[in-house]
């Protein structure tokens, strides 16, 4: 199963492939405060792989708690 996502803007996105194709992807919420607000998730696979692609490295954020 090749699962791809995005951000809205398309600058980052990924490619997660999940071997052997499961019936449903068990998900984990993160308890910290930044994925709370967000809605994060997590998920673990050692038999998959995940590929993550910037288009633009000038257009990027980076996210600090103070």
């Amino acid at each position: 199963m090749l699962i791809h996502g995005a951000c809205h803007c398309g600058n980052i996105a990924f490619d997660l492939a999940w071997e052997p194709a499961p019936a449903e992807i068990p998900a984990r919420a993160c308890g910290c405060t930044f994925c709370a607000k967000h809605g994060g998730l997590w998920t673990s696979n050692p038999a998959g792989s995940l590929r993550v692609t910037v288009k633009d490295t000038a257009e990027g954020q980076v996210w600090s708690p103070t």
